[in-house]
């Protein structure tokens, strides 16, 4: 079969898949159907009705058998004992009034949307996303893509995508910084600038920084199903369009990363990995030094900082450009003043999915404009706590482990590795990143396997 002939849904899947980090096509916004609506999630509402529709006609057809599947092997049940323990915190949030919010919605949001968005239907569609996001980007694809004609095509439409954006980034950056004349806006929606930051085709810079770094795992992992080299260039290419980007989330995430990268590598300690976990450290130290010292924004918010602790404190608004970041901030403070009450419990397990929303909507002096945080890590930490958070990291390290560990020693640990930064880029700012990567990594897994390799 030729990549021409391929099944339609196949192609339609792929591009769903590609198209989700690149939030440059987003079509409307929140305020229209409760979600954004970008071209990613239009082809995934197709994908998904076709495969309901095949299902109901065959439980309905008599004496047509379901294919067996496939989904078991290497499934790891650690993502679904997370969802169980968000769904036990919930529970426990809801009976402690961890949901319970001012009656405020704000202007400009049709009834459907404000409905989806409400203190009672919020919380349990952020379950729904939660299970969906496991099953489209990681179940779906060990039966979508099984075939080497099907994830050639993945490679194939990811490469050429991610290079796109990538040329449009350095292009719109360029023009921005040398002529002061902005090209890219973030979405098509709403064709809003962002000053002379990289972003290329992924949305804001923040979201560009989680693309950047789920190419660089995509392109390691294509390679290396095709036996070949990656070119050295584009790890310096992207670590710097990264730096480019100045997203404080951004290094965030990186921090995330090396963190779970120093709890990886002591668990099995050897010279090599220890010469490349200080390594790593040296280098992102580096970075992140000449970060602070050169770029605009990680100085605006380093001089912030200061201040933040009196304003919440006041119930003031934080200072600054911290400002906009005050759904990251607010949760956090709200475990702290739990803890200095000595109520450990939403700490340990949560106050389940959604309740980050409520308690920014409880405490952020502007409560109609309070959401969600940024920072998926601080939404793990508020909605899941401790245990939940551990168990979330765990649901992407462990498969990784399992899928490899037929592989030689540096393979194994070059994928987990990548496994990681992308988690943690995606800890930094909420994105389907991490779930993209695993999903791929699994049906390479599963190819390989079946053509006996």
């Amino acid at each position: 079969m030729s990549v021409d002939r391929l099944p339609g849904l196949t192609k339609l899947y792929v591009w769903s898949v590609v198209l989700e980090p690149m939030l440059f096509f987003v079509l409307f916004a929140s305020n229209v159907t409760g979600v954004t609506g970008n071209v990613s999630r239009l082809l995934q509402a197709v994908v998904v009705l076709v495969l309901v529709t095949r299902l109901a006609v065959r439980l309905l057809t008599p004496n047509i058998r379901l294919p067996r599947s496939s989904w078991r092997w290497s499934l790891d049940h650690t993502y679904l004992e997370y969802v169980g323990l968000a769904v036990v915190a919930g529970v426990i949030g809801a009976l402690s009034g961890a949901f319970d919010v001012p009656l405020q919605s704000p202007s400009g949001i049709v009834t459907y949307a404000s409905t989806l968005n409400s203190a009672l239907v919020r919380p349990l569609f952020e379950y729904v996303i939660a299970v969906y996001y496991f099953w489209y980007f990681v179940v779906l694809p060990r039966t979508m893509l099984r075939t080497p004609r099907q994830l050639d095509y993945l490679f194939k439409v990811f490469g050429g995508m991610f290079v796109l954006s990538f040329v449009v980034g350095v292009i719109g950056l360029s023009s921005a910084a040398l002529l002061g004349v902005e090209i890219v806006p973030r979405h098509l929606y709403d064709l809003r600038m962002v000053g002379a930051r990289f972003h290329g085709l992924a949305g804001e810079p923040r979201h560009a920084f989680v693309f950047l770094f789920l190419g660089l795992a995509m392109l390691h992992l294509r390679a290396w199903y095709h036996g070949r080299r990656l070119w050295r260039g584009w790890t310096p290419l992207i670590i710097g369009a990264a730096m480019l980007t100045q997203s404080a989330a951004g290094f965030f995430g990186i921090a995330a990363f090396v963190a779970m990268l120093v709890a990886q590598t002591l668990r099995r300690m050897s010279f090599r990995r220890i010469f490349q976990l200080v390594t790593v450290v040296l280098v992102v130290g580096a970075l992140t030094v000449l970060a602070v010292r050169n770029l605009p924004r990680a100085q605006m918010y380093a001089a912030n900082l200061q201040g933040v602790w009196q304003a919440l404190e006041q119930r003031d608004t934080l200072p600054g450009a911290l400002a906009s970041q005050g759904d990251s901030v607010y949760p956090v403070y709200d475990l702290v003043l739990k803890i200095r009450e000595g109520d450990l419990l939403p700490v340990v397990v949560g106050s389940g999915l959604g309740s980050a929303a409520a308690a920014n909507k409880r405490l952020v002096v502007d409560a109609t404009e309070a959401g969600n945080p940024n920072s998926q890590f601080v939404r793990l930490l508020y909605e899941s706590g401790l245990v939940g958070t551990v168990l979330f990291i765990l649901a992407f390290a462990r498969p990784v482990a399992r899928l490899t560990r037929d592989l030689p020693p540096p393979v194994r640990h070059r994928f987990m590795t990548l496994m990681l930064l992308v988690l943690g880029c995606g800890l930094g700012f909420r994105s389907a990143a991490p779930f993209i990567f695993l999903g791929a990594l699994t049906a390479v897994m599963l190819v390989r396997r079946d053509s006996g390799h």
